[in-house]
């Protein structure tokens, strides 16, 4: 796919977004869409489930995340990438990259479609807000995953659409593990 599925208005949204940048938020912006950060969100709520569940459901709760995160980021990177092959708009092979702010020259990878970064911080918010019910959960996730999507959209690394089809996938696939869960716990009848 040489355009990006939202054509011309994808290419506007990204350099818009990316073009309002000053060196503090270029430094904060990496901060949030780092490998770390992400970690250390997935710690906090791996805290909360200790604190707040029995031992068996807290292990059943992480097993889970990681398997909605694991399928969420295959199916992303290792199958859905590769057979689009969508350029990265900061792909110096991308014409739109002549217009992009490349922050520390930070760039990513070749491929961008879908945004593995809006995929995976969906599927832990949903999978998390669906799991424990909570109003300031969800509001607390759904917000870290919005400026995760707005980081990469900030660095110039993917399109609107790539991070909307990310999101989505993250979405569905905790929401298909989750209600795969609901069924075998009320077949079976555990935890109750």
């Amino acid at each position: 796919m040489s355009q990006p599925l939202f054509g011309n208005a994808d290419n506007n949204v990204v350099v818009a977004i990316n073009n309002c940048h000053s060196p503090f938020m270029d430094s904060a912006i990496l901060v949030i869409t780092d490998f770390w950060f992400f970690v250390g969100v997935v710690c906090c709520i791996i805290a909360y489930s200790i604190r707040k569940d029995k031992f068996p459901k807290t292990i059943l709760f992480c097993a889970l995340l990681i398997v909605a995160v694991g399928c969420t980021d295959y199916l992303c990177a290792i199958i859905i990438r590769p057979a689009v092959q969508q350029l990265r708009p900061t792909n110096p092979d991308n014409p739109v990259s002549a217009m992009l702010h490349i922050v520390h020259g930070y760039i990513g990878g070749k491929y961008g479609f879908p945004s593995c970064h809006a995929a995976n911080s969906f599927a832990i918010a949903v999978f998390t807000c669906l799991w424990f019910r909570k109003d300031w959960i969800t509001a607390i996730l759904i917000a870290w995953s919005l400026l995760e999507c707005y980081s990469r959209l900030y660095l110039g690394v993917h399109y609107l659409s790539d991070i909307a089809f990310g999101g989505a996938i993250g979405s569905l696939i905790a929401y298909i593990i989750y209600r795969l869960l609901t069924y075998i716990i009320h077949r079976l009848s555990i935890f109750h």
